[in-house]
């Protein structure tokens, strides 16, 4: 079962959601919503408003606070 976690960036100050079994690719993820995520520059803490593209992808999952990463 694969769920998803949600890190801020630090470029639009967003919350976006990638899947939990997504592995770095030279230190990046791709969110849900598209976006190209640095993992050394994001925020393990939930910051910001949350990316609404990222949302409507996984759905109302955000409040989970065992997710948090």
């Amino acid at each position: 079962m694969s769920g998803h976690v949600w890190w801020t960036s630090p470029l639009d100050h967003l919350t976006h959601a990638i899947g939990d079994s997504t592995g770095p690719g030279g230190g990046t993820v791709d969110t849900e919503c598209g976006r190209v995520l640095d993992i050394v520059k994001a925020d393990k803490s939930p910051s910001g408003s949350f990316c609404d593209d990222c949302l409507q992808k996984v759905g109302a999952k955000a409040d989970d606070s065992s997710r948090w990463r």
